[in-house]
């Protein structure tokens, strides 16, 4: 079941990261390394807004997974510090927004990244390390198992995902335009094997037909 908003804006965007932070949380600011900003009245310089920047380590039978992501409110990023401090390697529960962006590689190529952006965060046992997403939007494109979708609510900017089915009867069922609510998480296609083993496969926002729900005109998922 979906919350009121998501019945009456169809656009939504939840994640949920569970996990164990990778080395350290660093303070970043948001124009660092693109030179201070100008403010428009007097030509002084202006820092950019500070944010804390972490790496989740999730690895679980889904694959060897990682979740990068972004705390800016300051105070939740200091406690979270603080605890790591007093509980070296503690497993934590991380709350906020699944983002993408393109990154140009050397010789030109365009690969799509996924990342976080967490509003708050909480101990936990992760006794299922996870980096899960939960989106509603509208299809915009369809191509082998990569499902193109927007979202876009009022007052905000849009944002664009591409994400992967991982049985070809999802795609079977879509047509462009459709409102979607899909789930899924960070992961490899196939997952640890009955021996433990994972291959060397892409870590990629992954859905399983059964997390997918279409939504019929005038009607609720």
């Amino acid at each position: 079941m979906i919350d009121k908003e998501e019945k009456e804006v169809l656009h939504f965007n939840k994640a949920t990261v569970w996990g164990r932070v990778d080395g350290t949380v660093e303070k970043k600011l948001s124009n660092e390394g693109k030179g201070r900003k100008k403010d428009s009245a007097d030509g002084s310089s202006k820092k950019g807004a500070p944010f804390y920047r972490l790496k989740v380590i999730c690895a679980s039978a889904r694959g060897n997974a990682f979740a990068y992501g972004r705390i800016w409110n300051e105070e939740k990023a200091k406690n979270l510090i603080e605890h790591l401090k007093k509980n070296p390697g503690a497993g934590i529960k991380l709350v906020g927004w699944f983002n993408q962006y393109d990154k140009t590689l050397e010789g030109g190529k365009i690969e799509r990244r996924s990342n976080f952006t967490w509003h708050d965060w909480a101990p936990d046992e992760c006794l299922d390390p996870r980096a899960a997403f939960s989106l509603v939007g509208v299809v915009t494109a369809m191509e082998g198992e990569l499902l193109s979708l927007h979202l876009e609510r009022k007052g905000s900017q849009g944002e664009d995902f591409r994400i992967h089915a991982l049985e070809s009867v999802s795609m079977e069922r879509l047509t462009v335009n459709d409102v979607i609510q899909v789930k899924g998480y960070l992961r490899s296609k196939d997952g640890e094997d009955e021996f433990g083993d994972t291959d060397n496969s892409p870590i990629l926002p992954y859905f399983a037909d059964k997390d997918l729900k279409i939504r019929k005109e005038g009607m609720p998922f």
